[in-house]
C-alpha cells in the first residue's frame, strides 16, 4: 500500500509530470503483485515443511542425500580439461595415482596389459611417465576401494625414468631430454638424457601405427627444439583421432596376442536398395559404414591400407585392411565367419546398426545386412 503513496513522490522528483505518472502505474503495480508472490511464498515455504515431516527414515538421511557413484570419474585432458571417450583404465587411473599427478596430462597411450596390471605411457607437455594400474582396482565401481600398500613396475620398465609416488610411477623431465628417436624393427622408444644415459620404452605395436608412431617421434623431438622444453602433442591426437585404435587397445589389449599372433577381423556392411537389391551403404546417414568395411562400432576399420578413397574401399570384394606389414605377415587368407544364427554365407539381417537383434534371414523391415572376415596374422 505504501507504493501507491512513495512511488508517485519519487516519479514526480526524477521526471516531474510524466514520472509522478510512471510512479502511479508502478505504485498500481506493485500493490497487486507483491500481495500474490508472498502467498505464493507462503505456500511454498508450508509445503517444503510439511515434506519434511512426512518425509521417512533418520533426520540425517533427510537432510543430505547422498549419491553413489557406478563407476570412478572419467579422466579429463590438457589444461582445457577435454571431455573424450570414458575409458575405465584412465578413470582408474586417475583414481589410483591422484588427480594432482595426472592433472593436465594431454595424451595415454597403452603399453601392456595382463591379468595383473595394466601399464601405460603418460604424455605432459612438461614430462612423460609410466605407470602401473593394478588390476584388482579396476574393476571397482566407488571411491571407496582400498589401494595396493606397494606396486612395483613389471619387468622391461624397471629401469625407465625414475620413480615417484612409492614407485607407482616413474617419471621423465622434459628439462633434461637430449636426444629422441624410435626403433621401429623392436617398436621402442629411446630417450636419451643429458648424462647421456638411455631410456628403452617398449611401446605395443598394436595399438601404434605408422602414423601414430611418427607422431609421437614428433612430439618428443618438438622438446628439444623449443627454448621451455614443451612438448607439443597435437600431431599425436590427430594421428590418433584418424586411427581409432587406442579407444579399443585399452579395453583389449594383451600382450600374449603381439607375441603369438594377432587375427584381424573386420565386418562387411551392406544395404539393400529395391532396384539394385544389396549394395554398398549411400544414404546420407550411412556416413562410416558407407566404407563398407568397419570395426565392431560401425566405424571404418583403423586398419584399411592407408591412401585408399571411400570409393577404392568400398569397390574391394574382401577386406583392403592389413597391421603393419614390417612386424606382422599373414599366415592366413581371409575367410568368413559362418555361424548358426547367419546364412550360409555369414550374413545377419536387422533394420539398423543399432538393432539389438539381426536375424539369419532378412524381412520386409530389414534394410542392413552384416558379415565378418578373419584373417590371422603372425
Amino acid at each position: 500500500v505504501l507504493d501507491l503513496v512513495r512511488k508517485p513522490v519519487e516519479g514526480a522528483r526524477e521526471g516531474g509530470v510524466r514520472g509522478f505518472a510512471f510512479g502511479i502505474g508502478h505504485g498500481i503495480a506493485g500493490a497487486v503483485v507483491k500481495p500474490i508472490v508472498g502467498a505464493g511464498t507462503a505456500i511454498s515455504d508450508v509445503s517444503s515443511g510439511i515434506a519434511a515431516v512426512v518425509a521417512t527414515g533418520p533426520s540425517r538421511r533427510r537432510k543430505k542425500q547422498r549419491h553413489r557413484r557406478t563407476r570412478p570419474p572419467r579422466l579429463l585432458f590438457g589444461e582445457l580439461r577435454e571431455v573424450r571417450r570414458y575409458s575405465s583404465v584412465e578413470a582408474d587411473l586417475q583414481n589410483y595415482l591422484g588427480w594432482e599427478f595426472v592433472r593436465s596430462v594431454c595424451e595415454i597411450l597403452p603399453l601392456v596389459r595382463n591379468d595383473s596390471a595394466s601399464i601405460v605411457l603418460l604424455l605432459f607437455r612438461d614430462r612423460a611417465a609410466i605407470a602401473e594400474v593394478p588390476a584388482a582396482i579396476q574393476t571397482s565401481k566407488t571411491g571407496d576401494q582400498v589401494l595396493p600398500e606397494e606396486s612395483r613396475m613389471q619387468e622391461g620398465f624397471s629401469d625407465v625414468f625414475s620413480p615417484v609416488l612409492e614407485g607407482r610411477a616413474r617419471e621423465f623431465l622434459f628439462g633434461d631430454l637430449l636426444m629422441a628417436s624410435v626403433d621401429e624393427q623392436e617398436c621402442k622408444l629411446i630417450l636419451q638424457d643429458r648424462s647421456r644415459v638411455k631410456h628403452v620404452v617398449p611401446l605395443q605395436p598394436e595399438a601404434l601405427n605408422d602414423e601414430i608412431l611418427q607422431a609421437l617421434l614428433e612430439g618428443f623431438i618438438s622438446v628439444c627444439s623449443h627454448a621451455q622444453h614443451v612438448a607439443n602433442w597435437q600431431p599425436l591426437r590427430t594421428a590418433l583421432d584418424n586411427a581409432s585404435l587406442v579407444a579399443s587397445a585399452m579395453d583389449s589389449l594383451s600382450t600374449e596376442q603381439a607375441m603369438v599372433g594377432r587375427t584381424l577381423e573386420v565386418i562387411e556392411v551392406q544395404r539393400r536398395w529395391q532396384p539394385k537389391g544389396w549394395c554398398v551403404p549411400f544414404l546420407p546417414t550411412d556416413w562410416e559404414i558407407s566404407w563398407r568395411w568397419v570395426d565392431s562400432r560401425g566405424h571404418r576399420h583403423p586398419n584399411l591400407r592407408r591412401g585408399l578413397s571411400r570409393e577404392t574401399c568400398a569397390a574391394n570384394v574382401v577386406p583392403p585392411c592389413e597391421l603393419d606389414t614390417r612386424r606382422f605377415e599373414p599366415s592366413s587368407e581371409w575367410t568368413v565367419q559362418v555361424h548358426g544364427g547367419s546364412d550360409v554365407d555369414g550374413w545377419v539381417y536387422g533394420a539398423t546398426w543399432s538393432s539389438p537383434n539381426w536375424g539369419h534371414k532378412a524381412t520386409m523391415t530389414d534394410y542392413l545386412r552384416q558379415r565378418k572376415w578373419v584373417r590371422t596374422f603372425v
